[in-house]
């Protein structure tokens, strides 16, 4: 024993030496030494995976040869629990081999596929990290390509569905969200993506066939502005997965109910004016199982407004053969069945395409449409303390604080006295959200109102307002300036809801799972979103409201004082949008009702805007405010809405200033509960005015 261990301690010196050697004269011969001792005892081959990797620059043409590669794939796949470290060390060290050739990139991707599913973290992890360095690093194609080829490849079958499961998570938590960063060549990887998707969609479960599809109109290529043959692609894909050129097995409940969810997946592309005659299957009723009839004819009559007029000639006969049957329906089901199968006739026999799309019909699994009232949950919530915007069914209603304004009130258009300089309604389809200089802005707008008229296309007011701004720019003084408002379009395009920000670092939001903030620290707002969106945190609209709110206390934190609305576009899960509007002050109540007061290393000092307003007096305000408790050790001023009078929620000092406001703030929290209006008493509002009757002016809109 004594001899071994000797003679494996003279062993662990050579590398060593070696190494010192290579540093002075790159010696082949010691490199090589490494690695003819990688099949010594297991210290030795650890010892021997880092060190090749370290003077592997040194021999590039050593680095593609045969032995040396074998040698280290070797070190990578030993499967010996003792070597842990021996393949994670071998794991880091694959992308370095790969940058003189690439012809191991097959063996070497199967590799780290196969140690995805390993026991340990520390292995796992090494091997997403070396198969995300391949994708960035390498030729990405091949990358793309070998990844998606050794998919359910593994030595062992048994392994088949662990491995798949491991790839796929990889695939959708790593390598989708970073698609913008390693598709450089864009159009062209794109086309490669959707090829080698087409090829593992021969063998999917259904839950990985939405995943994969929902990445596939993530891409530009398929984005809303598309050529019609996209859209024909897309739904070319669908109906090879649900096979509907093979024979309609009535009896078949799996069968029926693959086509149901087909049928709602391809809606949106028949939306767009891709061809349904493929999914527009009658079988014959008496035939199908009880429980699928009624459910495949509220899907096939959920298709049948969006047909066109050659697939209606040619699905009618099969629509109407039904209808004639002489038993006269007895049961609620028989008179719903009838109900669906006329709905389907109705616009079937339309003989002009404008039938398309036809919203007059009444689905009878579906509600009546209501009258147009604001009665969206978060309308709801901000009602009475903030102004939100919110955008349904190509409608716009307006909720200022008790008040609302929508086109069936005959007031479109109007908002409440002092909200009007921060959001202006274009038209039923476009609202404006305003920010930075409120005078540039409101001109920027009204002179795109003038361009576009009545016309509903949100990028024909993107393109006047960048008029207005380039007309802007042209003037004396201002060649060398930035532009110093902001715009954020809301609005419609065609059946997609669409945000379009002119002014400050104009930009174009096509994801509509991303909220977008405009208006006084926005930056700060944005990255806390984006990091939110890049780990998978949200469930639905209230994480959205949640997460919006916190980023807008963020921006409070970082920064000395602020002002004005933040503003953010919310899509919640239901397809319903909204154009959310949320104030600092808001976002810090919120924060405060939530038991969060240790976010905050800066106190809240939240200024009304009871006068009339303008972006000059408001700056003016806060600069006189911040001088004005300049003795308190941090604070954080904020601009809030109109009917907001001076709030303070927490101070870290109490002096006589900070506990008269101090007082307020828990008047107020005792009184009224989260985002209820706040109607001070006669008390507070004198308080108010005591302390600050020289910073705010007397109005009779304040008191």
């Amino acid at each position: 024993m004594a001899a071994a261990a000797a003679d494996e301690a003279m062993h662990i010196e050579k590398p060593y030496l070696f190494g010192e050697r290579l540093n002075k004269s790159q010696n082949m011969k010691d490199y090589q030494g490494f690695t003819n001792a990688a099949k010594m005892s297991l210290k030795y081959r650890q010892l021997a995976a880092q060190l090749i990797q370290r003077v592997l620059d040194f021999f590039p043409e050593f680095s593609s040869s045969s032995p040396a590669i074998d040698i280290h794939l070797d070190l990578s796949e030993r499967q010996v629990e003792q070597q842990l470290g021996v393949r994670v060390q071998a794991s880091g060290g694959h992308p370095l081999f790969l940058k003189d050739t690439r012809e191991y990139i097959l063996k070497i991707v199967r590799i780290l596929v196969q140690s995805l599913q390993a026991d340990e973290y520390v292995e796992r992890d090494a091997a997403r990290k070396a198969l995300m360095a391949l994708l960035r690093s390498l030729d990405v194609k091949a990358s793309f390509t070998a990844l998606f080829k050794h998919i359910g490849t593994v030595d062992d079958p048994s392994q088949d569905d662990v491995i798949r499961e491991k790839f796929l998570s990889f695939i959708r938590d790593k390598v989708f969200p970073i698609k913008a960063e390693v598709l450089k060549l864009q159009e062209q990887m794109e086309r490669h993506i959707t090829y080698l998707i087409k090829k593992i969609l021969e063998d999917v479960t259904g839950a990985e066939f939405r995943m994969f599809m929902d990445f596939l109109k993530s891409l530009n290529i398929f984005g809303e502005k598309a050529p019609k043959k996209c859209m024909v692609e897309l739904i070319g894909i669908v109906e090879g997965q649900a096979d509907l050129d093979a024979q309609f097995n009535v009896s078949d409940a799996d069968h029926i109910g693959r086509l149901i969810s087909y049928l709602f997946m391809v809606l949106p592309f028949i939306l767009d004016g891709a061809s349904s005659s493929k999914f527009l299957i009658l079988p014959v009723l008496d035939k199908l199982p009880n429980e699928r009839r009624l459910e495949l004819l509220k899907a096939l009559a959920e298709v049948a407004p969006f047909t066109t007029p050659e697939d209606s000639r040619h699905i009618l006969p099969s629509v109407v053969q039904p209808v004639k049957q002489t038993e006269k329906p007895n049961t609620t089901t028989q008179w719903r069945t009838s109900n669906d199968i006329l709905a389907m006739t109705k616009v079937l026999l339309s003989k002009e395409p404008s039938f398309i799309g036809d919203k007059s019909l009444n689905l009878s699994w579906k509600e009546l449409p209501k009258a147009a009232v604001p009665s969206n949950r978060l309308a709801k919530r901000f009602k009475g303390t903030s102004t939100a915007a919110v955008i349904g069914s190509h409608e716009v209603y307006l909720v200022a604080e008790s008040r609302s304004s929508s086109s069936e009130e005959g007031e479109k258009g109007r908002i409440k006295s002092g909200n009007a300089d921060k959001l202006r309604v274009i038209n039923d389809y476009i609202v404006a959200a305003l920010a930075g200089n409120s005078g540039e802005s409101i001109k920027m707008i009204e002179e795109a109102q003038k361009a576009v008229g009545e016309e509903n296309d949100i990028y024909k007011v993107q393109t006047a307002c960048e008029q207005y701004i380039t007309e802007w720019k042209g003037r004396p003084g201002n060649k060398d300036k930035g532009f110093p408002a902001r715009v954020t379009l809301c609005g419609w395009y065609g059946s997609e809801f669409v945000i379009v920000v002119v002014g400050w670092e104009k930009k174009v939001e096509k994801n509509k799972d991303v909220l977008v903030a405009t208006g006084s620290g926005q930056e700060y707002v944005e990255e806390y979103v984006n990091d939110q969106l890049r780990g998978n945190k949200f469930n639905g609209d209230q994480d959205y409201l949640d997460c919006l709110c916190t980023g807008v206390a963020y921006s409070c934190m970082r920064t000395s004082w602020s002002g004005g609305i933040i503003k953010a576009a919310v899509v919640p899960m239901g397809g319903k949008v909204e154009l959310l509007w949320l104030s600092h002050a808001l976002a810090a109540l919120w924060l405060y009702h939530h038991d969060l007061k240790n976010y905050w290393d800066k106190s809240l000092l939240c200024v009304s805007r009871g006068f009339r307003y303008s972006h000059k007096r408001e700056i003016d305000l806060k600069h006189k405010i911040v001088g004005h408790v300049g003795t308190v050790v941090a604070f954080h001023v904020l601009g809030v809405s109109t009917d907001y009078i001076v709030r303070v929620i927490e101070f870290p000092t109490i002096d006589a200033k900070g506990a008269a406001f101090r007082t307020l703030a828990v008047q107020f929290l005792q009184e009224k509960d989260k985002f209820n209006v706040y109607i001070p008493t006669a008390d507070a509002i004198k308080l108010v005015s005591k302390e600050f009757e020289t910073i705010i002016p007397e109005s009779d809109d304040f008191l």
